[in-house]
């Protein structure tokens, strides 16, 4: 394969085209992941509301299938909570790469360095900071203790197991 020598317009509008490309593939991500986490949290909401709102003076229907039904609707809840908080964290990486790769053409158009674009005031189009978005997305821990859809869908987990072994 031979090098191709283009002209600086051609890499700017390869640029603004690649840029464009991934910042529809981010909010792809984000509307996915979100999607995710609105129906794994419906569920979990609607059993929690269920067993609240469920009469007590009528048994719960849970004791009617005694120790194995709590057991089966728990194991479910977990696979639920897990494969939810698994996919999120897929959608979040790769989310997290489309961001790091945003943040390197921002580094190609120069929108960290300062007076670039505004000699008069010496300073930058973006923050500093802003050169490393993405590389913190796709950490694990990063993810799950802080508020977000994987935290939120843990809790809702936790609760909804809670709900199902302390309602008699």
């Amino acid at each position: 394969m031979r090098k191709r020598d283009f002209d600086t317009k051609t890499k700017v509008d390869i640029l603004k085209f690649m840029l464009e490309n991934q910042l529809n593939e981010l909010n792809f991500r984000r509307e996915r992941e979100y999607r995710i986490f609105t129906w794994s949290s419906s569920i979990l909401l609607a059993l929690i509301g269920g067993l609240l709102i469920y009469r007590q003076e009528s048994g719960l229907l849970l004791n009617s299938y005694g120790l194995l039904g709590r057991i089966i609707v728990s194991a479910t809840v977990i696979l639920l909570v897990f494969f939810s908080i698994a996919w999120q964290n897929r959608n979040n990486k790769y989310r997290g790469q489309n961001a790091q790769t945003i943040a390197h053409i921002s580094k190609l158009f120069h929108c960290y360095e300062d007076g670039f674009y505004d000699p008069e005031n010496n300073t930058a189009l973006f923050r500093k900071e802003w050169a490393d978005y993405g590389k913190s997305h796709t950490k694990f821990k990063s993810r799950f203790f802080h508020a977000n859809f994987v935290t939120a869908t843990f809790l809702l987990g936790i609760l909804a197991i809670s709900m199902i072994w302390a309602t008699r």
